[in-house]
């Protein structure tokens, strides 16, 4: 093989491997989102008889924090 050839061969790497990098990253980041909407259809349902509004506001709060709380134990499992 030519050196040109070697070149090329190594450039198309050093952009696959991000790409693929980053599909795995959303795989698994991308997955954390359905606990986080459970818990906060779970808190919407339970409130949305006694307070339309507050049941939304504490919904969406309740998702995030769930959301952080998820991602913080997958970063300490994966990453450490």
């Amino acid at each position: 093989m030519s050196k040109k050839s070697d070149q090329k061969s190594l450039w198309h790497w050093k952009n696959l491997l991000p790409a693929i990098a980053g599909i795995g990253l959303y795989k698994l980041f991308g997955l954390s989102v359905v606990p986080a909407i459970l818990a906060g259809w779970f808190v919407y349902s339970k409130l949305e008889k006694k307070n339309k509004v507050l049941s939304v506001v504490v919904g969406l709060i309740s998702g995030v924090v769930v959301y952080l709380i998820f991602i913080t134990f997958l970063y300490a499992y994966f990453f450490e």
